[in-house]
This record gives structure tokens, C-alpha cells and sequence, in this order.
């Protein structure tokens, strides 16, 4: 989730961050999926902007709030194609 209500400083979460910052995890991202509020405009979905960016991995989706049932299958879908992609190379 995008936290910091347009502060980018504050937009990852301090548990995402920690997480990140070892280096065995960071090296196992292959992507991001990012869950905000559009009601932050430009700020919706920036810790996904940011982590993606950051670590060199595609954003995989975003999602308002709690999602619906068509987002989850598009994430789904995205998260299939990717695994193949990973596993042919």
C-alpha cells in the first residue's frame, strides 16, 4: 500500500522498507502489485512507482482500495505470464 498522504518520504511502508533493504529478499522481486486510493492523485499507487523504479521490476497492477473481482484476475493473469517468463529463461 502507498502511505504518506503525498509525502513520498513516507509513501513506502517502514515494514516494506525493512524488508527491501536486505538484499537476499530484494534479489527475489520480480515485480510489484500496488494498492492506494485515487483519491491521493498523483501520489495513488507511488510506493508501487517507487519500489518498482528502485529495484528494476515491472509494476504487475494497481489496485483502488480493496480491488474488485476483475482486477484480482488480471493480476492473476499477469502473475501467470510472468512465472512462464521466468521459468523459460
Amino acid at each position: 500500500p502507498t502511505y504518506g498522504g503525498g509525502n513520498d518520504g513516507y509513501s513506502i511502508p517502514a515494514s516494506v522498507k525493512a524488508f527491501l533493504n536486505i538484499e537476499s529478499n530484494r534479489d527475489l522481486v520480480r515485480g510489484v502489485v500496488g494498492f492506494g486510493n485515487t483519491n491521493f492523485g498523483e501520489h495513488y499507487c507511488k510506493a508501487a512507482d517507487m519500489i518498482a523504479a528502485k529495484i528494476g521490476v515491472p509494476i504487475l497492477g494497481r489496485v483502488e482500495l480493496l480491488g474488485t473481482p476483475e482486477e484480482v484476475i488480471t493480476i492473476q493473469e499477469r502473475l501467470v505470464k510472468l512465472n512462464d517468463t521466468i521459468q523459460l529463461s
